[in-house]
């Protein structure tokens, strides 16, 4: 909104505003009797042109009240359809249903309230805007009779605690019926819906139904019948009409036409509504045709009509003149230019070039005008008023009986039938079109859902939920205890489409006929007795014809098989009469005996064209090749199967016997690889060795060879990250080690030479007990033999701490007699008491 100071002109935008051309008595409607919560029901927005498409007639049942509220309390539980428990924990706990009403009308409620006390049926009168208007009325059980105020658009139903915050309440066997008590049935009846939809056209397509409300003229469908009197025709605007330029241009205009003799109409004039591809209508030209008028029609004739189009949709420049051809390839979504993208073809210079309409560059562009619809172009569709009505045989689906007392009846339209669904398991409900659950989502929001089936059945346990509930996709959806849905499969909703912009327009008339009497019902019935009885004889004639039809076409299909089999056994392939000029072998035609009898030899060149001889002498040639035998039949040293057994793959494998390589040349101080027949080789990183492996299965194994330092080493695998350098004498400084011949030998790269390495072998310790009894000398048996030249001996004394030196001390020696013999040597005799003598053998 553009503000400014009061009296000053200003401007204002609005979204979704829509102009609506409307007779006088809808006009004084709206304000009155239509508000704005039922307005879009008399005014939808449509895109584009829309028809009434699949309209519908809902007659309610009886009990105007489902078996499910609309809305459910968080602490009430549905136990059974019509059965409602209520656990409250605070006041006016509410459970509730809104249906519509019409004003000064008698209703009636009726139910069974038990439980706590205070457990209430509760009714409010709703006008346009929502507000509640005239008197509630609340009871417990038995009925309530009351007539709904003017102003009356719905009907809100309560089932309620309404002043007592706690206790359990129970509702049940709930009823709203249009009338008085004396309407209400004997027993407690449910809701049950009747409903008959217009399903499709004699060309099976979606029923449409189309009118002008400024003149009242209409398409009008009678159900029972099953036939609509067409007063209109619709047809699209593409290539396949006959267009044609007839001359007449304007600045930035050409004027295309086309008859509707070929299609064939004879239309009414100046009644043609129109859009373009996008939707955008095409304003109809009345009082004077005006040629600089872009994008509007004309159809002041019987037999013709006329569109005002732009150069620029079309591609084509001022001074160009369309053929027919240009002007279909631009009804199937193509634009022209000169072979330079975006620049308009006029007639001279360049090339006449033809892009797709969504098209951003001549990618795919051609130069001939294409017959076909350009991909994911929707032409645009015109309808006409007829100057002669006809009738049209149509499929519609359901039936409607009318019950004593008042009945509820309405017109939908945008339904959708028997679209197929998945229901999605939640808990311990199936439910179909929950927004928790997309996989159940219908293809189109639905605020209303007008049957469940299960296969071609109608399934009234499913519990319908049309409250307009988030909880829903649009609003509507439906639930079945998990227990009472065997499969999934084959589940069918029938349902009113919420956003109805791109599928209809709204139904604004409808008459509904039924007898008044028992006689008149009784004639009604005897009547559709005799049509159906009609119709069976009807179909009856028809399938005798179509028997005759099968019988002839049986006996010319004998005959032919006759002539079939006696031209199978010919022996001549050709007619009599030599009228086959291509002659065509069937499958089993040609024996080898036909064939006869071919010489083949191995030597000559392969080739793959030729005479049968020819290739068959090819191929053993071949044969020849690869085997290498002196003939092509001489069997070859080994298979193919031999040769796969026996083979050592590339990428590697294990061999099974012994590996021999040709014999190696040079000494090792060969400075190239020249002579050498086995190579093992690293990857060639610098961190790659050049190694292999040694394996003793469930024993050893370890890695030998060149490791990164170019050192020769042994180590790995079961050594861990050992890395021991074997003798490498040709590097300086470095030295191997070695047992010589008798001593520990290392190698001395300064001299050359190996050399005796310092070090000890061995140590053999040991205690000795020597008495004065002993008269000089104790021997010991070593463990292990020594090397007696390489060895020496030490020895320690220690005596009683009580011991007399009086004599004097004394001591002991020890020497090898033997590699394996110590002998302890008392060198002095004075000293009587007994000591211990530890020893030890060093070996070097």
């Amino acid at each position: 909104m553009n503000t400014v100071a009061a009296g000053v002109v200003s401007w204002a935008q609005f979204y979704d505003v829509g102009l609506y051309v409307v007779d006088d008595a809808l006009y004084n409607a709206i304000g009155s009797t239509i508000g704005p919560s039922t307005i879009r029901d008399y005014l939808p927005h449509v895109n584009g042109m829309q028809s009434v498409q699949c309209p519908a007639v809902l007659k309610t049942g009886r009990n105007l009240l489902a078996g499910s509220p609309d809305s459910l309390h968080a602490n009430a539980v549905l136990t059974a359809p019509y059965n409602l428990a209520l656990t409250a924990t605070a006041l006016d706990s509410k459970s509730a249903f809104r249906v519509p009403a019409v004003p000064n009308q008698s209703y009636t409620f009726a139910g069974t309230a038990a439980g706590a006390a205070g457990g209430t049926f509760e009714g409010y009168w709703l006008d346009s805007a929502g507000a509640v208007i005239g008197s509630s009325f609340t009871f417990t059980s038995g009925n309530q009779t009351r007539v709904s105020p003017a102003g009356t658009v719905a009907l809100d139903v309560r089932l309620t605690n309404r002043t007592n915050a706690t206790g359990t309440f129970t509702f049940s066997e709930w009823m709203l019926i249009l009338g008085t008590a004396a309407d209400l049935t004997q027993s407690f009846e449910p809701r049950n819906d009747d409903y008959v939809i217009g399903v499709t056209d004699s060309n099976g397509k979606a029923l449409e139904l189309h009118g002008d409300p400024l003149t009242g003229v209409y398409d009008r469908l009678d159900f029972t019948t099953g036939e609509v009197y067409r007063n209109y025709r619709k047809f699209t605007l593409d290539g396949s009409l006959p267009w044609t330029y007839n001359g007449i241009k304007g600045t930035d205009t050409k004027y295309v036409i086309v008859s509707t003799t070929d299609m064939p109409i004879t239309q009414t004039p100046f009644t043609l509504r129109a859009t373009k591809h996008d939707g955008t209508a095409l304003p109809q030209q009345i009082s004077a045709f005006n040629v600089n008028l872009p994008d509007t029609c004309w159809s002041a004739g019987q037999t013709l009509i006329g569109i005002v189009m732009r150069n620029t949709d079309f591609g084509m420049g001022p001074d160009a003149t369309p053929t027919g051809a240009d002007i279909r390839a631009y009804f199937n979504g193509w634009k022209m230019n000169n072979g330079t993208f975006g620049t308009p073809f006029n007639g001279t210079g360049g090339t006449k070039t033809w892009t797709r309409w969504d098209a951003t560059n001549n990618t795919g562009a051609v130069t001939s005008p294409p017959t076909t619809i350009a991909s994911g172009y929707i032409p645009g569709s015109a309808i006409l008023q007829l100057a002669k009505g006809y009738v049209e045989s149509v499929t519609t689906e359901g039936s409607i009986s009318m019950h004593t007392g008042g009945n509820y009846v309405e017109m939908l339209e945008g339904v959708v039938r028997r679209e197929k669904v998945v229901p999605v398991l939640n808990g311990n409900v199936y439910e179909i079109n929950s927004t928790g659950r997309p996989a159940s989502a219908l293809s189109k929001r639905t605020n209303r859902i007008l049957a469940v089936y299960k296969g071609g059945d109608f399934n009234r346990r499913w519990s319908v939920q049309n409250s307009g509930s988030s909880y829903w996709y649009g609003g509507a959806g439906a639930q079945i205890p998990a227990a009472e849905l065997a499969s999934t499969n084959d589940v069918y909703v029938t349902y009113v489409a919420v956003d109805r912009q791109n599928l209809t327009a709204a139904a604004t008339d409808g008459r509904i006929e039924y007898p008044g009497n028992p006689g008149s019902a009784i004639a009604l019935m005897s009547q559709g007795l005799a049509d159906a009885q009609t119709q069976i004889a009807v179909h009856k004639w028809l399938l005798t014809l179509d028997g005759a039809y099968l019988d002839n076409l049986r006996l010319d299909v004998d005959a032919d098989k006759a002539a079939l089999n006696t031209h199978r056994i010919a022996p001549d392939m050709d007619h009599p009469d030599k009228s086959v000029r291509q002659r065509h072998i069937g499958d089993g035609a040609v024996t080898d005996t036909a064939i006869g009898s071919r010489t083949a030899n191995d030597t000559t060149a392969p080739t793959m064209t030729g005479p049968l001889g020819t290739l068959l002498s090819s191929l053993f040639s071949l044969i020849k090749r690869i085997t290498g035998g002196a003939t092509a039949l001489e069997p070859p040293a080994a298979n193919l199967n031999g040769l796969q057994a026996n083979k050592f793959d590339k990428a590697g494998g294990p061999l099974g016997g012994l590996v021999q390589t040709a014999g190696s040349m040079g000494n090792i101080s060969n400075p190239s690889s020249d002579g050498v027949t086995l190579e093992v080789k690293s990857a060639g990183g610098v961190g790659d060795a050049a190694f292999i492996a040694f394996h003793r299965p469930g024993y050893s194994a370890g890695l030998l060879g060149l490791d990164t330092d170019g050192k020769l080493k042994f180590g790995g695998w079961a050594y861990g990250a050992a890395q021991n350098i074997i003798t490498n004498a040709n590097f300086a400084g470095e030295m191997g080690i070695r047992n010589g011949a008798t001593s520990l030998e290392r190698w001395n790269s300064s001299t050359g030479q190996w050399e005796e390495s310092g070090g000890v072998k061995r140590v053999l310790a040991g205690e000795a007990m020597m008495n004065n009894s002993d008269t000089y000398a104790v021997d010991i048996t070593l463990p292990v033999a020594v090397n007696v030249s390489k060895s020496y001996v030490v020895n320690s004394i220690r005596t009683n701490a009580q011991a007399d030196y009086s004599n004097g001390g004394f001591w002991v020696t020890g020497h090898l007699i033997s590699p394996t013999v110590l002998r302890l040597q008392r060198m002095d005799a004075l000293y009587s008491a007994a000591v211990i003598i530890r020893w030890q053998v060093i070996e070097g």
